[in-house]
């Protein structure tokens, strides 16, 4: 499957299913809140389970993805305290963030596990090492896990204020509803945009401080 069409199709299951059944089928003539959120949970759930099934596994993120709209269900079915919604939609960045710098401490740090599929990582190595530039390079790694784990952070607090704004209904009711397919519309612009947009110039400086290490293009360095 082409990127483009897995693209499409996550979309479509994570944004456009969700926005439109919380945004319109919603009411007591139609679905109902209740059915409205589980067809609006179900489009991720059963997108996630067919990308695990296709590929044969499920990545950390997918994992907490997948955790965080069961969350949002359960929190609708059972009709909790809508204040829980923001903090649940919060943690998901603030938890990413907080694994990403941690990774650093482990044998799979998260920019060269990023870089994998892309850098022939023992050419790299060797030409860093025959320039005496692996300890700087190394520096240079850590400092851009930082800046991910500062850019999660962010997302984080905006997220929190953006539910907290947007969604202020009592959970299990056709407001709520309403209210949560206008956020999941908004939060991929205002919020998934901006903080991918940061994740892109943090790993370009990445690579821009790999041609300066190793001394060659970034192109002699790609995997063929």
């Amino acid at each position: 499957m082409s990127q483009r069409r897995e693209l499409t199709l996550d979309l479509v299951a994570n944004v456009v299913i969700p926005t439109l059944a919380l945004s319109f089928l919603g009411s007591e003539d139609r679905l109902g809140p209740m059915w409205a959120l589980v067809l609006a949970i179900s489009a991720p759930i059963l997108h996630s389970l067919w990308s695990v099934a296709r590929k044969g596994k499920m990545s950390p993120i997918a994992a907490l993805a997948l955790l965080s709209v069961s969350l949002t269900g359960g929190l609708g079915l059972t009709e909790a305290d809508v204040g829980w919604f923001a903090w649940k939609e919060a943690a998901f960045p603030f938890i990413l963030g907080t694994l990403a710098v941690m990774s650093t401490r482990t044998r799979w740090p998260a920019i060269p596990m990023l870089l994998e599929p892309l850098i022939d990582h023992d050419r790299l190595h060797a030409l860093l090492a025959n320039r005496n530039e692996e300890a700087g390079y190394t520096s240079d790694l850590r400092r851009a896990t930082w800046w991910i784990g500062a850019c999660f952070a962010l997302t984080g607090v905006a997220t929190f204020a953006l539910a907290r704004w947007m969604v202020v209904s009592p959970t299990g009711t056709e407001a709520f509803s309403t209210e949560l397919g206008h956020y999941t519309a908004m939060s991929f612009p205002a919020l998934g945009v901006p903080s991918t947009a940061a994740m892109v110039w943090v790993l370009r400086g990445v690579l821009i401080a790999i041609e300066e290490r190793a001394g060659v293009d970034i192109d002699d360095l790609l995997k063929t």
